[in-house]
């Protein structure tokens, strides 16, 4: 595992990623440089994030690990009262509560806080699971203690967090387990769980989320910066295609047909190469919700979309104006170049 850490890291060197903002603060102990990290959610719909101790003795977030995939799609993926271990073989064991009625838990498994595999939820006699914890026993089985509307639950769970086993008879836990660690961050205090890591574990884990930013600001270019992005390239750009008919790869021939997807544009605004976006007012919330014969345009005063005396069947709306502008943003604005 430890290799794999340098490796990524190395990798992700080569890119020039700066791993943290501000050095963190770390300790020698036997052999390795250990960092203090600390696991915890800023809220129900934040999901489970990771902070570190920074040599300003200041915690300071790093980014989000994982979020509950619990339910349905948005309002019920929420995480409450999550708990981590850090397991003996060095993976990474995580639960929380999902909500307060279903008969069920989360339980997740990571071997390096980056990587997760998907959710297990465990079944419960009992709903309503409102707090949990969770120790390690010297056989490398789990012991997991709820907090639920019927009392507290014992689950068992073994180690490689696959099986879980629900004892019959209500269980009891003294109150100073249920206490977590808290720390400040960013001035907010939060209960999580402190560990002591490898100092290039968490160089690792920096890298990834520096990674991850990085491609984020790719993802977020548009049309609109063109002119920017592309002011130092030559109006005419000279390529050459060299063929090796020497490396030709068989076609399947079970390969039929195409995919193509009409999102991000791919269609309008992509292969309909039209810079104006609903130029002839027909947009409909019967095609998408969220469309009307107005979607793409603005203007200083109310747009009146009229249908008397229509250029046709097939296009029986245009708008009306009157001394004023008439402005469309195009597929994320309308690339134009001057004399073009």
């Amino acid at each position: 595992m430890k290799r794999l850490f340098v490796l990524q890291i190395l990798i992700l060197g080569l890119y020039g990623i700066k791993a943290a903002e501000v050095t963190p603060l770390y300790s020698i102990q036997g052999k390795d440089s250990t960092c203090q990290i600390f696991i915890y959610s800023p809220g129900e719909s934040s999901g489970l994030h990771l902070a570190y101790k920074g040599q300003d003795a200041d915690w300071h977030d790093v980014g989000q690990l994982c979020t509950s995939d619990y339910s349905r799609w948005g309002s019920e993926k929420r995480m409450y009262a999550p708990y981590v271990v850090h397991a003996s073989d060095g993976t990474w064991r995580a639960i929380w509560a999902v909500n307060n009625y279903a008969p069920c838990f989360a339980v997740a498994y990571s071997e390096d806080l980056v990587t997760w595999r998907p959710q297990d939820y465990p079944r419960l006699s009992v709903e309503g699971c409102k707090e949990t914890v969770m120790f390690q026993m010297p056989n490398g089985m789990f012991d997991i203690y709820l907090r639920t509307k019927g009392g507290i639950r014992y689950v068992q769970a073994s180690n490689d967090f696959r099986h879980f086993k629900e004892a019959e008879e209500a269980a009891a836990l003294v109150d100073a387990a249920w206490v977590k660690d808290t720390v400040n961050v960013s001035g907010k205090p939060y209960a999580g769980n402190l560990f002591d890591v490898p100092k290039v574990h968490l160089q690792y884990i920096c890298n990834y989320f520096a990674a991850l930013k990085a491609d984020a600001e790719l993802s977020s270019e548009c049309m609109t910066q063109d002119t920017e992005r592309f002011k130092d390239l030559s109006p005419t750009v000279s390529a050459t295609l060299i063929v090796n008919t020497q490396k030709e790869k068989t076609i399947s021939d079970k390969l039929i047909g195409v995919f193509f997807e009409d999102i991000s544009y791919a269609a309008d605004g992509g292969i309909y190469a039209e810079l104006v976006q609903n130029r002839d007012f027909e947009y409909s919330s019967k095609d998408r919700t969220e469309w009307k014969a107005t979607t793409a345009w603005q203007s200083a005063k109310p747009l009146v979309i009229a249908s008397e005396q229509p250029l046709s069947k097939s296009n029986p709306h245009h708008v009306v104006l009157s001394q004023d502008t008439l402005v469309n943003n195009g597929w994320d604005g309308i690339a134009i170049k001057p004399g073009r």
